[in-house]
Formats: structure tokens, C-alpha cells, sequence
């Protein structure tokens, strides 16, 4: 599993944009 760090949602966002931070915050609220 991921942890979702700051860093770590800051560099998806760099790396994927705001879509990919959505879905990843999406799976992590279950």
C-alpha cells in the first residue's frame, strides 16, 4: 500500500496533475 505523505501527493500532482491526486484521494477514503 501507498501512504499518502504530502511529499509524496505533492510529487502526483507534479508528476500526474490534479486528476490522478482526485482518484488517489477517492481510494483513500474508500
Amino acid at each position: 500500500m501507498e501512504t499518502l505523505t504530502p511529499a509524496h501527493i505533492a510529487a502526483t500532482v507534479g508528476a500526474d496533475g490534479p486528476m490522478c491526486l482526485q482518484a488517489r484521494a477517492a481510494w483513500a477514503e474508500g
